[in-house]
């Protein structure tokens, strides 16, 4: 899916709604690669009519750094685009500068290589690393700082997005054709272990880009799964984040609420259901109407 650079916006309308600055750490013979990506949630319909939430993530900088760039260089380099504005989110509502969320594959070089680069940056608190595991290992938050998580996982869930179109990349992008390429040498390959096919990468062939944009992935998957085991309700804004979408229509929330009520009075009344009860009552109480009283308390209303 092409995306346009142009079409970002700097406000954050969603809590979801963020910059990921995700980092494919290299040894000295690898490449140090990164995608700094923006994440939100996206509502899409089901087969069914039903409305559901889902990540997207869109590629706004894709960077390849020449193999052997000395780490102190990378720490520069790394410094210089975390504190770079235009990749600073403003919260719609209180107006703070929002920084991106770094993330970083120390399976390369190592934690202790990771962990003096954090210090060095002195970003530990925005930054979040990880190392890519074999087989089948389930994917383990060893603090909410670090985690590791099998490769072939964060290579199906890629797989999934960008089958799904959920992965946007600007064609304009210098290393646009590069990750465009790896994405298409993901493969299928039937796993005995597993008992179910994974996606791996095609051997002999560069993975740093699109290690960087799955991490962004499997973060972004991560993040809407806690959002969702809370009780608060999520809300999905319009693009100028001044109006709530209700995510059972796709529309205004206002708007969508009408929609819901007349199919659920259509749908009563041709199922002979009086229209009136819980859920199906009208939204609108016509001037002049007494409220309603219940008897039980109608003492309150004297």
């Amino acid at each position: 899916m092409n995306v346009n650079l142009e079409d970002a916006k700097r406000y954050r309308d969603n809590p979801l709604h963020a910059i990921v600055f995700s980092i494919d750490l290299g040894r000295q013979e690898d490449f140090t690669a990164w995608c700094m990506a923006e994440i939100r949630p996206q509502s899409r319909r089901t087969t069914r009519g039903k409305r559901y939430l889902t990540m997207s993530v869109t590629a706004r900088d894709l960077v390849r750094l020449p193999i052997g760039t000395p780490y102190d260089e990378i720490q520069q380099i790394i410094h210089d685009e975390f504190w770079s504005p235009e990749w600073w989110l403003i919260d719609g509502k209180s107006g703070r500068y929002l920084p991106p969320q770094m993330v970083i594959d120390s399976g390369g070089p190592g934690w202790p290589v990771v962990d003096n680069l954090a210090r060095g940056l002195d970003l530990e608190r925005h930054l979040i690393s990880y190392a890519l595991t074999k087989g089948s290992a389930t994917p383990r938050w060893i603090s909410p700082q670090r985690f590791t998580v099998p490769r072939s996982t964060v290579f199906q869930q890629l797989y999934a997005a960008a089958s799904s179109e959920l992965v946007g990349v600007d064609p304009r992008l210098d290393h646009a054709t590069t990750l465009i390429s790896e994405l298409k040498n993901l493969r299928r390959e039937p796993s005995s272990e597993e008992g179910y096919e994974r996606i791996v990468h095609r051997s002999g062939e560069h993975d740093d880009l699109s290690i960087a944009t799955g991490a962004a992935v499997y973060l972004a998957n991560e993040q809407l799964k806690k959002r969702q085991k809370k009780r608060g309700r999520l809300k999905i804004m319009d693009s100028s984040a001044t109006e709530e979408i209700d995510i059972h229509t796709g529309v205004g929330k206002r708007k969508g609420q009408d929609l819901r009520r007349k199919r659920l009075e259509k749908e009563a009344e041709q199922a002979g259901i009086g229209v009136g009860g819980p859920g199906l009552a009208s939204a609108r109480v016509e001037r002049g109407s007494a409220p309603y009283r219940n008897p039980r308390f109608s003492a309150k209303w004297q």
